[in-house]
């Protein structure tokens, strides 16, 4: 849309920046029209309805054991943090443009299909990712997420053509694709009555994510070199790794233990 152009709408004849605003401008009321046209909320229980303060159900949910078993660390705060450097990988690569493309001798176009292909292989994987934690649990399934997100982030730094970046971009995709969706619906199984509070603060830790890891990029990069970015999350992402098996393991010693 940016590249060409201009384009005659009957608001006058765009181009460029204004032309790709106005595209995302269209869809965003499209799918507003189709949430207010097709959406039915559901009803709250009296249950769900009862007054307390938004400030102590976070510090509920934040807290350093889990709100369910006290013998557990709070899974809310693991996935929060599992997410947000999840999230973090993800947008790191769209700081890196200028040095991504001297490195592979490519265009813009062929970066924002790379950019893209992260997105399309979340799109891809995601339905079965979903049905496959329904099968065999949430865990397994989030913990594959950040097994394969490890070796993802380093092979970034390590690809010396366009072709392979299509790769690795497309296997990033796979892993969101494992890992967000079981963790949402793992938080939904935590506490069913405090679920959209729960998600809420996933999906923030999400978006924070997305703003701290293009502002991480450009600071390592400039601190170090083109593959600084990947490496150091590819490091940090090995560490939460680690630690999200250790948390499996424990919280399956306790199940077996009660």
């Amino acid at each position: 849309i940016y590249q060409h152009g201009p384009y005659s709408t009957p608001l006058g004849t765009v181009t460029g920046i204004d032309a790709a605003l106005l595209t995302s401008c269209v869809f965003s009321l499209l799918a507003l029209s189709i949430v207010f046209l097709f959406i039915e909320d559901t009803e709250i229980t009296p249950n769900q309805s009862r007054d307390t303060s938004v400030l102590s159900e976070l510090k509920y949910l934040l807290s350093p054991r889990s709100p369910i078993a006290s013998t557990s660390i709070n899974p809310v705060v693991i996935l929060a943090g599992a997410t947000f450097v999840l999230a973090s990988c993800i947008a790191l690569f769209a700081t890196l443009e200028t040095p991504i493309n001297t490195r592979l001798e490519q265009t813009s176009l062929i970066f924002s299909i790379q950019f893209s292909l992260g997105i399309f292989g979340n799109v891809v994987f995601q339905i079965p990712a979903g049905k496959l934690s329904d099968t065999i649990g949430r865990k397994p399934v989030l913990l594959a997420g950040f097994v394969l997100l490890v070796p993802i982030m380093f092979a970034h730094g390590l690809v010396e053509t366009s072709t392979q970046m299509f790769i690795v971009r497309f296997l990033l995709g796979a892993s969101v694709a494992l890992f967000f969706p079981a963790s949402l619906a793992l938080a939904g199984d935590i506490s069913p009555m405090k679920s959209g509070l729960i998600l809420s603060v996933l999906t923030s830790a999400f978006s924070f994510g997305v703003a701290a890891g293009p502002l991480l990029a450009g600071i390592l990069y400039n601190i170090g070199s083109y593959t600084t970015p990947f490496y150091t999350m590819g490091i940090v992402s090995l560490i939460v790794c680690i630690g999200l098996i250790g948390w499996y393991l424990s919280d399956t010693n306790i199940s077996l233990l009660r």
